[in-house]
């Protein structure tokens, strides 16, 4: 049951996407002209109120933050749904996610 939902389409256009998105982003070393045009700009507009939600959110939001919440939620997900895959994809996709920051 569980091999067969690895090869169900959904899942390997997925799998097939995040190929595509590694490779491209391995050929992407610096930040593109237009943006840090925009970063700038967005830094450059936020206020002191702005600023301590948007450090909180970077606290909480570390990749290794993140993987742990991803579980716990993952854990709710299961526990009140009681279904393991809703799980799964919730974890699999924040945990890919957060190594992906590590790339």
């Amino acid at each position: 049951m569980f091999v067969r939902r690895l090869l169900s389409p959904p899942v390997i256009v997925g799998a097939l996407l995040v190929v595509v998105v590694a490779i491209a982003g391995g050929f992407i070393t610096n930040p593109l002209p237009i943006d840090t045009t925009v970063w700038t700009d967005f830094v450059e507009s936020r206020t002191p109120a702005m600023n301590t939600f948007m450090t909180g959110a970077s606290w909480l939001f570390d990749p290794k933050r993140a993987v742990a919440l991803a579980l716990v939620v993952a854990v709710a997900v299961w526990w009140f749904v009681k279904k393991v895959m809703h799980a799964l994809y919730i974890l699999g996709s924040v945990a890919f996610s957060g190594i992906n920051g590590y790339i």
